[in-house]
């Protein structure tokens, strides 16, 4: 324990030599021990990896407010250099949004028909009503 005793209790002289871990089971406990930390850490943070880019992706670029293209993945982590019409930048991949794969224009469906509404107007005080497709103002029949 780094100490000395203080007893008077007789011990073999082997008992006091340093036993040296096996390094590979060390290691072993050590990643064992870091993932369970960080597997712990993104559940309480609710980590979640966000879809991976490759390049020629579209992508929405929030701080220059335009859109680029992916060019290649860059040395540091979850980066990208990204080609802008300006120029071309390295941007982290929260600092960007995909954009969808569809083409610019979509084609839509035409608008329905308008609808034609039903109105219901008192006929008499026995609570019987009669459809009619326009509203009756002031109680006139």
């Amino acid at each position: 324990m780094g100490r000395s005793l203080k007893t008077r209790i007789p011990c073999h002289p082997e008992e006091l030599n340093p036993k040296i871990p096996d390094p590979k089971l060390v290691f072993r406990k050590e990643k064992e021990y870091r993932d369970k930390m960080a597997q712990d850490y993104n559940i309480r943070h609710r980590v979640v990896e966000g879809e991976q880019l490759s390049p020629g992706d579209r992508v929405w670029i929030p701080d220059l407010k335009t859109e680029g293209t992916v060019v290649q993945p860059h040395n540091s982590p979850r980066s990208f250099v990204v080609r802008s019409p300006k120029s071309r930048v390295r941007r982290n991949r929260r600092m960007m949004r995909r954009l969808s794969s569809y083409p610019e224009t979509v084609p839509r469906s035409p608008l329905p028909k308008t609808m034609t509404f039903q109105y219901l107007t008192p006929v008499n005080s026995e609570n019987e009503y009669r459809s009619s497709p326009e509203p009756v103002l002031n109680g006139s029949l």
